[in-house]
């Protein structure tokens, strides 16, 4: 990360706005934890990493689950840092690897119901009848409604302790914690700027009419299948 952003990101770490929305989440987090069994999740991305530094920080050794979309979307060099980040953090972690991701990603294409279907049905057997979920209303239209209205999509209730952060709070608060974060971020944010720089599936079919295959295949190109 070049220096300018960085002391942009400590800055605002200072402002009154920033530290209240840590305060806010740091509250749901409690709430949800007096309430359920819960779970934290992390992708890989910059949200979820801090949702589960927040909920490890309250609840030391709460599980952390990465969802793991197998060599096809994930490459595995990342999927190694994924793992890598998890041990610096020294999280309690799992990883829920669904059979159906062995597959080529043409095959794929709207299974996520089914995989999340299978996660929650897990899950519960598991004890847990929650999850923090690193979602931000600012990412998209769907995600506000969503976060709105506290809709989950399964039995597993959903919490969203960063939902109304913006972009510029998740970094602020990465940098000023200084936890570690993909290599991804660095490479993509150069071409896309860090507002518009996530770490979604690669080379994914599923994302062809947002553009990203193309910019992966750009930045990633040694990656494309």
């Amino acid at each position: 990360m070049e220096n300018r952003w960085r002391e942009t990101f400590l800055e605002w770490s200072k402002s009154d706005e920033f530290q209240a929305k840590v305060q806010q989440a740091t509250e749901i987090i409690r709430n949800a934890l007096t309430e359920r069994n819960v779970y934290s999740t992390f992708s890989g991305g910059k949200d979820s990493l801090v949702v589960s530094h927040m909920a490890n920080l309250i609840k030391p050794g709460i599980l952390v689950l990465h969802i793991d979309y197998g060599k096809y979307l994930i490459p595995r060099p990342i999927h190694k840092e994924i793992r890598k980040i998890a041990k610096e953090m020294n999280w309690n972690f799992e990883i829920y690897a669904h059979p159906i991701f062995r597959l080529p990603p043409e095959r794929t294409i709207g299974v996520m119901g089914i995989v999340l279907s299978d996660l929650a049905k897990h899950m519960q057997e598991k004890g847990y009848d929650g999850v923090f979920v690193g979602l931000r209303s600012a990412e998209s239209t769907k995600r506000k409604q969503r976060i709105k209205t506290e809709f989950s999509l399964t039995a597993i209730k959903e919490y969203y302790p960063v939902g109304n952060w913006s972009w510029l709070d998740i970094w602020a608060y990465i940098v000023s914690r200084e936890l570690p974060y993909l290599w991804f971020y660095d490479r993509y944010a150069k071409v896309l700027s860090w507002e518009n720089a996530r770490f979604t599936t690669m080379f994914d079919p599923e994302f062809e009419k947002f553009g990203a295959p193309a910019v992966d295949g750009v930045l990633s190109p040694r990656w494309r299948r």
